[in-house]
């Protein structure tokens, strides 16, 4: 979906449907797209390119949070091998550290990357004065202003730049289960004390984590704040985008009306030969997007729902 040039007699409307085989059904119309047909379909359907950055990014940032989530349990089940040899050396915990640092270390680069670029992007398309990079700079001032979480993982990620992440697992708890296994039980902890200590961390919140006290915080709670927040901005994002995925699948279900398109089927423009040019002819399948439309669809509707528990 890369080609604006409009190639006349080159490309026409169809679908595939690919068969367990491994061979596909498909089907071409035979009347050409004129070029403004052509022009039509980019305009219509390009909104999709412009989300795929932001789809990308935020997919990265779940990934990253998801192995955060379930940090406890896998360290916890690696350790649980270790003292099924006896006891836990110290190689084992140096390598579970090293395990909790990068699951931290890249949720924090992940969501620091997802806010830069996404102000990138807003400004590079809609421009400074505009009314979408004002909403999203509103959006990260918002959580900033409301969220703990939010305010420390985010000088966190300052801190980790220069020093190793002030986490800790320990104490670790074991317990022998009914059927005589060990079970280790851990919690990824957090100590606001020394993260105050730097001078690389905001002097506002640096004075708001010395007033915490030397209590460990609950990292992975913490880091569920923190992917709220960077729900709430994507779910901002395609709120910006709204209306022109709503065009969009007004102009796919045009298509689909048109040219009476089965809905198990893979919609494209196939172009390259004519079909009457035989079995030798020669054709590429471009994607129209709607398959990612309607996953942008399903995020929006997914992070609304949860923002309202």
């Amino acid at each position: 979906m890369n080609d604006d040039s409009h190639l006349p007699g080159r490309r026409r409307f169809g679908w595939y449907r690919s068969k367990p085989n491994g061979t596909m059904d498909h089907s071409i119309i035979a009347r050409p797209l004129e070029e403004d047909n052509w022009k039509e379909f980019r305009r219509l359907t390009r909104v999709v390119e412009y989300l795929r950055p932001y789809m990308v990014d935020y997919l990265a940032l779940t990934a990253d949070f998801e192995a955060v989530k379930t940090a406890e349990r896998e360290i916890g089940g690696a350790l649980s091998k270790q003292l099924e040899l006896g006891m836990i050396a110290i190689p084992a915990g140096v390598d579970a550290n090293a395990d909790a640092q990068r699951r931290i270390g890249n949720f924090l680069g992940a969501a620091s990357a997802f806010r830069d670029r996404t102000k990138t992007r807003l400004l590079a398309e809609f421009g400074a004065e505009s009314v979408q990079a004002a909403a999203f700079e509103a959006a990260t001032n918002h959580w900033f202003d409301m969220s703990l979480a939010y305010r420390c993982l985010c000088q966190l990620r300052n801190y980790a730049q220069h020093h190793e992440l002030p986490i800790s697992f320990v104490p670790i708890n074991a317990e022998r289960g009914p059927d005589g296994t060990m079970a280790v039980r851990i919690g990824l902890q957090l100590y606001p004390a020394t993260l105050a200590s730097s001078s690389r961390v905001n002097r506002k919140v640096r004075e708001e984590l010395k007033a915490l006290g030397s209590d460990p915080l609950n990292l992975t709670a913490l880091a569920s704040d923190y992917m709220k927040a960077h729900d709430g901005m994507m779910g901002l994002v395609l709120g910006l985008y709204a209306p022109r995925l709503e065009e969009m699948a007004h102009y796919a279900a045009a298509i689909y009306r048109l040219f009476e398109i089965p809905h198990d089927v893979v919609p494209v423009i196939w172009e390259g030969d004519d079909p009457k040019d035989g079995p030798d002819s020669q054709r590429r399948a471009i994607m129209m997007g709607f398959d990612e439309m309607l996953r942008a669809f399903a995020l929006r509707d997914k992070l609304s729902l949860s923002a309202g528990k």
